[in-house]
């Protein structure tokens, strides 16, 4: 990997589009899909609504992770429908331990590949298509090199220059990851214009997430 300056980060490009090989490694990432969970967990509901999978990312086949996530080697993300009245906020994995009818949001992270089983999904009526992931090349974000697609690591970026409303919060969040509207997969976070969400995690409680959806 380059080496990074101060005012450089670096980051792993998310690639979405093409259709999942029907005899893919249920292990390998996907976007729409979440084909695996630990023995005993549940597809996520909330309000006994099953949630839509929006993707699965293998972080083993990523060319570079960013610290945050260097304990992670798979990563799901679930989402209610399309979540526009949805609160951005602070998830907690023992929140939704506790009660787990109440998140619109559901990460799943995983230590290790081992264990891990293959996940039936529910009939959940999303209408994300399912889609290849690929990584792309790791690139140093600065200055004019920026990347606004799906990512991890670098900078957020979106159609907005605010910083992530997390910045100065107690549980000192880290970005982790950004996932765009993506096209190929018929899948937009809002209705028109452009949107993204960034994905933040505790650095002092990293079952903590945090998200922020920018948009034009």
């Amino acid at each position: 990997m380059p080496s990074a300056s101060v005012w450089e980060r670096p980051c792993v490009p998310i690639k979405v589009g093409g259709r999942l090989p029907p005899d893919r490694n249920r292990l390998t990432s996907a976007f729409g899909r979440v084909d695996v969970c630990l023995p005993g967990e549940r597809w996520p509901t909330m309000l006994g609504k099953p949630l839509w999978p929006l993707c699965q990312l293998n972080l083993t086949e990523a060319p570079w992770v960013p610290e945050i996530l260097a304990d992670i080697k798979l990563l799901a993300l679930f989402i209610l429908d399309l979540q526009n009245d949805d609160d951005f906020d602070v998830f907690d994995h023992r929140t939704y331990a506790s009660a787990p009818g109440e998140a619109g949001w559901c990460v799943r992270t995983y230590a290790s590949l081992d264990a891990l089983a293959a996940l039936t999904a529910p009939p959940h009526g999303s209408t994300i298509r399912e889609s290849q992931i690929r990584y792309g090349d790791v690139t140093l974000e600065a200055g004019d090199v920026q990347i606004f697609s799906s990512k991890l690591g670098g900078w957020p970026n979106g159609p907005q220059s605010s910083d992530p409303w997390w910045e100065n919060d107690d549980d000192n969040f880290s970005f982790a990851f950004q996932i765009d509207s993506e096209s190929e997969a018929d899948f937009n976070w809002g209705t028109d214009g452009m949107a993204v969400v960034w994905f933040g995690r505790s650095q002092r409680d990293p079952r903590k997430w945090a998200f922020d959806f920018q948009c034009s």
